[in-house]
């Protein structure tokens, strides 16, 4: 769930003090995690997918981004930002076929992920499409709409030159006792990356899972040290089974609802040892949490009268003070009542 270079976070990446997000008109923004000055906005829509100190590693739609070939194509670039300036040092096109740009706008559809390490560029894409019909069809009708993707690139970090081509990855994965069900466990939804989910994730020493307890109570953490033969550990997160539970974008940490329904803070855990490091607040409506620093980055989600909002907000780790807010998207909801005259 992490990248080599620069620390994930909601809508971006960050490095150090500086984080690199998708603004309101899609454009690309330089802030600092501390304070929300924005430093520096690119004048074209692109998402960030990783940065060192050289600067920011992202993607962008090209004109005509689907071709007369029928490939949907995207432009990877390495730019520099700094006060009120933006420097693209290279680009570099992608071609897929032309279904991929019909998930690219869909996160659970449509991921890239990028990795910097020893001046290469690793660059992972995965894209996934389904039936998108209503009543359940025909199985040939259902096995045509089914299409996956998964490409790997890799590009030199200083010229964007690519240095053993587009190529399907496929190393080994490591594997521990949480790849398989545990016995008597039912897996707990979790939210991660603004959508749900209920699978294992990687941790510095093995994997990790959220599970209920015996006979289906509370919420437990599981973890499994690589390379073991000894049994996943767990420990009580809460005893509630009703409690929402998240997981950071690095996978380090997990934040588990104390008193379900009640406005109370979280408690904190490590993904990788299970110790809880103290509570925090998180807003009604956070789909996704980052923590850089002193800091806990959260995407929040909105619903306010015809409008739905994408906001990042800023609370201080030690005492979940609020340090700033930036909207980030805002969208006309066509489901939600008029406001009243």
């Amino acid at each position: 769930m992490s990248s080599v270079a620069g620390e994930p976070i909601p809508r971006g990446v960050a490095y150090g003090d500086l984080a690199y997000v998708s603004g309101p008109g899609g454009e690309l923004l330089l802030l600092h995690v501390s304070s929300g000055d924005i430093v520096a906005r690119t004048s074209f829509a692109a998402r960030a997918l990783a940065a060192d100190a050289a600067g920011v590693i992202g993607w962008r739609s090209g004109p005509g981004t689907t071709d007369q070939r029928g490939e949907f194509g995207v432009i990877l670039f390495a730019a520099q930002l700094a006060t009120d300036s933006v420097e693209v040092v290279w680009e570099a096109r992608l071609d897929f076929p032309a279904w991929v740009g019909g998930s690219a706008s869909d996160v659970s559809r449509f991921a890239m992920d990028a990795q910097i390490e020893a001046g290469v560029v690793k660059v992972t894409v995965a894209a996934y499409s389904r039936y998108q019909g209503g009543a359940a069809p025909p199985m040939a009708v259902e096995a045509a709409a089914t299409r996956e993707l998964h490409r790997v690139v890799r590009l030199d970090r200083q010229s964007g030159g690519v240095l053993t081509g587009d190529r399907i990855d496929q190393s080994p994965a490591t594997r521990t006792l949480l790849d398989e069900p545990i016995p008597g466990r039912r897996p707990v939804p979790y939210q991660y990356a603004e959508t749900p989910q209920t699978r294992t994730w990687s941790t510095a020493t093995g994997r990790a899972q959220l599970v209920r307890g015996p006979e289906g109570s509370g919420v437990h953490l599981a973890r499994a040290v690589t390379a073991s033969s000894a049994p996943p550990v767990e420990m009580v997160l809460s005893e509630d089974a009703r409690s929402r539970t998240m997981v950071s974008l690095d996978g380090r940490w997990v934040f588990a609802e104390q008193t379900p329904g009640h406005g109370a803070p979280w408690g904190m855990y490590s993904a990788e040892s299970g110790e809880c490091v103290g509570d925090v607040v998180l807003d009604e409506g956070t789909i996704s949490v980052a923590v850089i620093g002193g800091s806990v980055l959260l995407l929040v989600k909105e619903v306010a009268s015809t409008a739905v909002r994408w906001t990042l907000r800023c609370r201080d780790r030690t005492d979940s003070r609020e340090r700033w807010s930036l909207l980030l998207e805002e969208r006309a909801d066509r489901s939600a009542p008029p406001l009243s005259r």
